[in-house]
């Protein structure tokens, strides 16, 4: 702009003004390129380095005249070539700052994405360990295992895509199960387990997983694969989980992970809630008979007196006493006795009908409950627990015992009649019963009527 405009007396000015600024900005670019050295950044070193020999160049051409020994040429234009080379190697710092850039936004967006998968493992594992809990809490034994395999495969179908899978079991806790996801697939699973049940038994063993391609004759290459998860259980039953992706695309490490450690967390929740209901069972049940304890009879005599209320139903309440029982242990001793009321216990059991209850009220002493019959079916369903026990077979070290009992019955048929009132009533029938004799059946008038 001062050389357009023509101003003379910026001739003089110019020339220091030019060597000030290329001096400060040279100091300028050293401090710099120390600092940046010192944090390691890359190419500083070199630019640095350059820099200082522009500077020198700059200075001997600013404040040295040509000479003998000095080109005027080089001296002229050689720091602007220094420059150029100075230039160059900051281009390539700056291309070597964005691809450690670029590396670090890669390693750390890696890092997202294996902390979100990380993060929906862990999500579904709790889901997992969520339903099992509170559906197997509420299942009867027999189901519990069932019902836990099909949660699993349920949960890890949408974290590993698959064509279909399937939880195989033998011998577990006395069943054999085989469950299948999507169901279309059963006889698929069905004809695999049939043709394989050996092969797949040594892998189960093996106890590592394995992946490998399935292929047909008919067709050329590999139409699916197929990976096989071992179950940690105890042998000599045996169980795995069978997984099958169409095309040639294999499963993950870290897919094959998360289905066996699903399949370890299925198993762990089973045997919680088969070790709850055996510990249910034993906080409901005499141990002795196996029939209800006193207090557990007590609480259904309640649950059935209420149901009755809402049904306008009759409950009827047998008495079962074993007769002359003190004889037994006296003869025979407290061994033969537990013998002998195990026996009773079995065969009143066996011959009342499903949805009655049984419980040992005490000693000899049984009660059962009939939900829904009145006095007359109740007197019936007394002789037939008599009759059963007469002629029942129980033998101590090889001598014949002859049982019996006597039953007291009453009935309960409208609002009046508590449990209470109706167990002491069916208790008199009973004293009453043996009072006639032994081996006989009473019901007690229905006062509640």
């Amino acid at each position: 702009a001062g050389c357009l405009l023509g101003l003379q007396w910026l001739d003089a000015v110019l020339p220091v003004v030019g060597t000030a600024v290329l001096m400060g900005a040279g100091a300028l670019v050293l401090w710099l390129g120390a600092t940046a050295g010192r944090r390691q950044v890359p190419m500083a070193r070199t630019v640095t380095a350059l820099a200082a020999l522009c500077a020198v160049a700059a200075l001997a051409a600013a404040f040295l005249p040509p000479g003998r020994w000095l080109d005027p040429v080089w001296v002229r234009y050689g720091w602007q070539l220094l420059l150029v080379a100075t230039a160059s190697a900051l281009a390539l710092g700056l291309i070597a700052r964005i691809s450690e850039y670029r590396n670090q936004r890669d390693r750390d967006r890696l890092a997202r994405a294996d902390s979100e998968r990380r993060m929906r493992r862990e999500a579904a594992r709790a889901d997992l360990n969520t339903a099992l809990q509170a559906k197997l809490r509420t299942l009867p034994a027999g189901d519990v295992e069932w019902a836990a395999f099909r949660l699993l495969l349920d949960h890890l179908v949408p974290q590993v895509p698959v064509a279909f899978a399937t939880a195989i079991a033998y011998g577990f806790q006395g069943q054999d199960i085989r469950v299948v996801v999507p169901q279309a697939h059963k006889a698929t699973v069905d004809a695999i387990a049939a043709q394989r049940l050996l092969p797949l038994k040594r892998h189960a063993a093996n106890g590592m997983p394995l992946q490998q391609p399935v292929t047909l004759a008919s067709e050329q290459g590999v139409v699916a694969m197929e990976a096989v998860i071992p179950l940690p259980i105890r042998s000599p039953a045996w169980g795995l989980l069978l997984l099958h992706r169409t095309g040639g695309d294999g499963f993950s490490t870290d897919e094959l992970a998360l289905a066996g450690e699903f399949g370890r967390l299925a198993l762990f929740n089973i045997e919680q809630a088969l070790s709850a209901i055996n510990l249910r069972r034993s906080a409901e049940l005499d141990a002795l008979t196996g029939a209800f304890n006193r207090r557990t009879i007590d609480q259904w005599l309640v649950r059935c007196f209420a149901d009755a209320d809402r049904d306008g139903q009759p409950v009827s309440v047998l008495f079962v006493d074993m007769d002359h029982f003190k004889l037994i242990n006296d003869r025979h001793g407290h061994a033969a006795g537990d013998q002998c009321l195990r026996e009773v216990a079995r065969t009143l059991r066996a011959t009342l009908a499903d949805g009655d209850l049984l419980g040992r009220y005490g000693g000899e002493e049984f009660i059962a409950v009939l939900p829904g019959r009145g006095g007359a079916a109740g007197r019936v369903v007394g002789e037939q627990l008599r009759a059963a026990v007469e002629r029942m077979r129980c033998e101590w070290e090889g001598q014949p015992l002859q049982l019996s009992v006597s039953v007291g019955v009453a009935t309960r048929l409208r609002e009046e009649g508590t449990p209470a009132e109706t167990v002491d009533r069916a208790d008199k029938a009973l004293y009453t019963a043996k009072r006639s004799g032994r081996n006989r059946v009473h019901v007690a008038p229905a006062v509640f009527s």
